[in-house]
């Protein structure tokens, strides 16, 4: 959604008397056009625009505006954008901090009325609602499919977008394209944006609307062969004369789901920190040589190929482990650790040896949410970790991106995150630098929520703000009966013994018997197993016979963590 002065103008005539589409003039067409596709206006049957419910709550709320401390209409720069993506990304971050802005972006919510001593105001309610009530219309013609067949989908700079500005909001009012707070210098297209874009540079556009919503609907239905118009998606490559899917008409299923089913909402990250690479390289070398990996021989290698002492290993075996890098596995009754598929891929990649903060990889993966671009220190990171460029994800971007979207991961929080865990307020959010105020470790806070980040237990949200996740949520609740002197609250291991003991005993199983199943099931040695109990009952989630409360919050966590997915159509660069 993006309003200028002239969509404000239009949108209030029409509220007041209506606007024939035949008294219609000049440029006005393409701001009534946008204004139609961005679910604001709609034309009824005897060719007259009039406001829907969300065009005319807009109307109030710019009337309104300068009730609190906003611009009046009339004072307006012609391209002054009273609403924009960036606009409504600020106005999510603010309410999920429980209305609280961020000095990031106070300045621009004050100017339009949205913000007033560091509090949303009434009316940038209203915007947050209207934008969640007003869906989009759908069309793509050839002019708009040539533009995305051109430009690059992001993230990149937006002076670097080609020339086109009723284009540029037209695929951004379709919610296609995203800027970054505050000041839009970075774009991106969102998440349907980049699919549409895919399906175009894999078809042949043969006529003046490539894409509409019925369309979509029939792909995403899966009824596209009984369209009348088959032989066009035929001719445009979406498809085979047989119906058989081409690369262009899958893209359009995905496509389909995020506009008829809503946007994606899961922003995954990867956090690699450069002790993490040392461990993934050196459980590498010690499989090519055919040694067993445990602790100690990484420890070891650490110490002779990096120079490296005083490195607490285990804890980053466990981070590559929790991420899917890595696996438990056994020598004898010694826990080993081997490289997972994923693990190996991460591993070439990192023959350029560099961190991967989690900022980096969000800065493509946040891009496939609705309205939203990633912030420009973001985007620096991502460019930095060698993971975007000249407005395209690199395929070290597209790697990461994929292991965030997909990998199944395990719950891990060691005594430093369960430490910043129990700043963070339960049900809002917070800032970074009022989490800051309240930080005593030595760690940098930052390393350690990029951490918790990219474990899916805190989102972190563009503005400088954070929120917990639902699993996040459910460890926060688990941990809290849990000795704050404990080094490591949370293991894999121990999550996964928590997790399927606790499937047992819900069927009724007596302990003990359910204690050999999950020994079994896991492939545990049972003095390991052993000592993952007493580890669990200093940690309060195992009682003498049964899971705790805190327990089954932690079995909970383990099983939603391991469910979490992105469904996305992989876009080639």
């Amino acid at each position: 959604m993006v309003i200028h002065k002239r969509h404000a103008q239009l949108l209030k005539i029409a509220g007041e008397k209506g606007i024939k589409f035949s008294d219609v003039e000049g440029d006005d067409i393409n701001y009534l056009d946008q204004l139609d596709k961005m679910g604001l206006i709609e034309l009824d049957e005897e060719g007259v625009f009039a406001p829907t419910y969300s065009g005319a709550l807009l109307t109030e709320t710019i009337e309104s505006a300068p009730e609190f401390g906003g611009l009046p209409l009339e004072e307006w720069d012609e391209d002054f954008r009273f609403i924009g993506s960036e606009i409504i990304s600020m106005l999510h971050t603010a309410y999920l901090a429980q209305g609280r802005t961020g000095a990031i972006f106070e300045k621009e919510l004050a100017e339009r009325g949205f913000s007033s001593d560091g509090k949303l105001t009434p009316i940038a309610y209203s915007v947050i609602e209207l934008f969640e009530k007003a869906h989009p219309r759908l069309v793509i013609s050839r002019e708009l499919a040539d533009y995305l067949r051109k430009m690059p989908p992001g993230p990149g700079y937006r002076k670097h977008l080609p020339a086109g500005k009723h284009i540029l909001l037209e695929l951004e009012g379709m919610r296609l394209l995203s800027f970054s707070i505050p000041r839009s210098d970075i774009y991106s297209l969102s998440g349907l944006g980049q699919q549409l874009r895919a399906a175009i540079i894999h078809s042949a556009p043969a006529y003046e609307v490539i894409i509409d919503e019925r369309i979509l609907k029939a792909f995403l239905n899966g009824n596209y062969r009984d369209l009348p118009e088959f032989d066009k998606l035929v001719a445009m490559a979406f498809v085979k004369p047989d119906g058989e899917l081409l690369t262009a008409g899958r893209h359009l299923i995905p496509a389909a789901r995020i506009y008829f089913e809503g946007p994606i909402t899961v922003n995954p990250s990867v956090d690699l920190q450069l002790f993490d690479i040392c461990a993934l390289k050196c459980l590498e070398e010690l499989e090519a040589k055919g040694e067993i990996p445990t602790e100690e021989a990484v420890a070891d290698l650490i110490k002779k190929n990096f120079k490296l002492e005083n490195i607490n290993v285990r804890k980053h075996l466990y981070r590559l482990v929790a991420a899917r890098l890595a696996d438990i596995c056994f020598g004898g009754d010694e826990e080993c650790f081997r490289l997972t598929d994923w693990g190996r891929e991460a591993c070439e990649d990192q023959k350029r040896e560099r961190p991967i903060p989690a900022h980096a990889v969000k800065s493509i993966t946040l891009t496939r949410m609705e309205y939203t671009a990633p912030e420009y220190d973001w985007f620096i990171k991502g460019e930095k970790a060698g993971l975007t460029g000249n407005g395209y994800p690199s395929k070290s971007g597209l790697l990461y991106a994929r292991i965030a979207s997909n990998a199944r991961r395990i719950p891990f929080i060691d005594g430093t995150a369960a430490s910043a865990l129990r700043l963070i307020p339960l049900t809002r959010g917070i800032y970074v630098e009022e989490l800051r105020a309240l930080w005593k470790e030595k760690d940098d806070l930052d390393d350690v929520l990029s951490g918790l980040d990219a474990a899916l237990v805190v989102d972190l949200l563009p503005g400088g703000a954070l929120i917990l996740t639902e699993v996040g949520k459910l460890i926060k609740r688990a941990i809290q009966g849990c000795p704050e002197s404990t080094q490591y609250p949370v293991t894999p291991a121990l999550a996964l013994l928590v997790s399927r003991l606790g499937d047992h005993l819900e069927k009724g199983t007596e302990f003990t018997e359910a204690l050999k199943k999950t020994e079994k099931e896991l492939g545990f040695p049972s003095k390991y197993v052993e000592n993952l109990v007493l580890a669990a009952r200093r940690c309060r989630y195992l009682s003498a016979r049964n899971l705790t409360q805190n327990g089954k919050y932690l079995r909970e966590a383990t099983k939603l963590l391991a469910e979490i997915r992105e469904i996305w159509e992989e876009i080639a660069v």
